[in-house]
């Protein structure tokens, strides 16, 4: 499950949730489709490993959710929020 909780959170934080959710999806399956290439096979434990990353997926999805809505209460600066694809504060002009 942590194996792509982590990977999920970044790009969630870096591209936006949708992309990173798309990407995540392709990793897990990416790598269950590597195994069997090289001659691991298929078998239940890579159905646990797949239901896992999903998981892992979802969990880490919505921590970035979570994040959004601390950040839409609390401001944060604009090279923060710009870092970390989060609302920033509104420009005031001078």
């Amino acid at each position: 499950m942590l194996m792509l909780l982590g990977p999920t959170l970044v790009m969630a934080c870096l591209v936006g949730g949708r992309p990173s959710a798309f990407l995540s999806v392709l990793l897990a399956i990416g790598t269950e489709a590597a195994e069997s290439a090289f001659g691991y096979g298929f078998d239940l434990l890579d159905a646990v490993d797949l239901i896992c990353d999903g998981a892992g997926i979802i969990l880490g999805l919505w921590i970035h959710k979570a994040l959004l809505g601390v950040a839409r209460k609390i401001p944060l600066p604009r090279y923060v929020a710009c870092l970390l694809h989060l609302p920033s504060l509104p420009r005031h002009p001078s």
